[in-house]
Formats: structure tokens, sequence, C-alpha cells
């Protein structure tokens, strides 16, 4: 699991006064210093010990809590072009024209979503969703941020009377990668491709099991995409300021698909 993820997850599910959500909190409430605080000021503010926040880095994946420290300032300094896909020239707008910066955005979306109608293969979708069916083990992969959207398509599938698997965290992909036969199916769900490049090995071990395999995107300059059997390319522009609204507009138009063609077929 992404590490700031792993963070979040524990503040949301542990009370404040927990000796771990006191050091998450005031990081992330002063990550602007954080880098010149040295173990000893955080562990004073906090109220905790100094092995305490020693073990609070290892626990949430750091080597060190130097590598905690660099993390953070790191990630809270961001762009927000990376962020939030918008452009400089936009945070502008946004701030002076808050209206225009909606219906700009709105535009970007309704050309995106209009890109997906024009260009799908209905065919080629129905074929994916064939092969879903006639595989008796069908496994999906996909970043840990996407983890609710594949939970949403194994839900939409069990209800069509389909069950499918997949993982939350990196280390369940990886263990599904590992078991993978070649009687199987592997779906890869990427939005902007962003799974190729950051796991390379669990693609490698797709690839390498000799299964069937679909890879699923809205990025049209995936250059890793040749080494798929099969590729579902959902729009013809890559969209960024739209961000995921085409990956999660064919999704959802999937499984209901799926249940028009499939259900109760068993």
């Amino acid at each position: 699991m992404d590490n700031f993820i792993k963070m979040i997850d524990y503040l949301n599910t542990h009370p404040k006064n927990d000796s771990y959500s006191k050091i998450i909190i005031y990081s992330f409430n002063n990550s602007n210093e954080l880098a010149h605080l040295s173990i000893t000021d955080i562990a004073t503010n906090c109220y905790v010990s100094i092995s305490t926040v020693s073990r609070f880095a290892r626990v949430f994946d750091f080597k060190s809590f130097a590598e905690f420290k660099s993390y953070i300032t790191i990630y809270s300094n961001i762009s927000p072009d990376f962020s939030f896909r918008i452009k400089n020239s936009d945070l502008g707008l946004i701030r002076n024209n808050p209206k225009q910066f909606l219906m700009n955005y709105k535009e970007k979306i309704d050309a995106s979503l209009t890109d997906v109608i024009t260009n799908i293969n209905i065919s080629k979708i129905d074929e994916v969703l064939s092969m879903i069916n006639s595989h008796d083990n069908v496994y999906v992969f996909g970043s840990e941020s996407s983890y609710s959207l594949l939970n949403e398509i194994q839900r939409g599938l069990f209800i069509s009377g389909k069950l499918i698997f997949s993982g939350k965290e990196t280390k369940d992909f990886e263990r599904m990668a590992l078991n993978l036969k070649k009687n199987d199916l592997a779906l890869v769900f990427s939005s902007f491709g962003t799974f190729l490049s950051d796991s390379p090995q669990i693609i490698d071990e797709i690839l390498k099991s000799g299964c069937d395999n679909i890879f699923i995107t809205q990025h049209t300059e995936n250059m890793t995409t040749s080494s798929f059997k099969n590729i579902l390319n959902i729009t013809k522009e890559n969209h960024v300021e739209a961000g995921n609204y085409p990956f999660l507009f064919i999704c959802e138009f999937l499984v209901r698909r799926y249940y028009s063609l499939f259900h109760n077929k068993k």
C-alpha cells in the first residue's frame, strides 16, 4: 500500500490521541518545517518517546526516520498539474472566476465522454466480456489507488453471477501474478497506464504466465501494451485534464453490459 494511503487509513481507523495518529497529524500539519526537525523534536512535540517515532517509521514502510521526513516533504510539495491535472494558468481562473472554470472543466469532461462513445468498439467490448464469462478464473489487476473501482467491478460482476478475484495492496497483486495459470484470464485496468511503470514485476509475471490477458486504458501512448494479447483503448485522445471520467464511464458500462448479456445464462 502507498505510504501516504497507509497513514491516512491508519488515521481514519484510530483515535486522534493514539501515538501513531499524533505523529501523523503533527507531521502533516507541519510538513514545511519537518525537514528541519529532529527525531527528538517530533517525539517532544507529539508527547511520545523517541523509540515510538522510530518504530512508527518502520511500521509505515520507511527505512528510517530521515526517509519518512523526506517523503512527507516531497509529497506535500507535489505540483498541482500532477495532483489535480490542471495547468498553472487554470489556478488563476479557478481563483478569480470559479464558475467559468467549472464550465471549462465540464466541457473537457463532455469531450472525453464523447470520445468514448464515438470511438469505442462494442464488438471488442463484447469480446472482452465473453472472455470474462468463459474463463473459470479471472483476476483483475490495478494500482492500490484504484481499489474502490476494482471492488465495484467485482461487485457488479458478482451480481451477474460471475465471481472474479482482485487485490487491495501491491503484495496481493504480486501474489496473484505469481500464481497465474495458462488457462486463467488477467485483466489489467490502468486509466493513464501508470500501473505499467509502477509495477513492472507484476506485469512481467502476468506476461510470463502465458495466460489470456487484456489491458484496459484511456491512455493512448503506452508502448508496453504491445506485449498484451488484447488491448481495449477506450479513447483516441488522452484527456488528461478530464481525469478518470472516461475510465469510470466505460467500467460502469462494462458491468451493466455484462449483466444484460450473461445474467442467469449459466
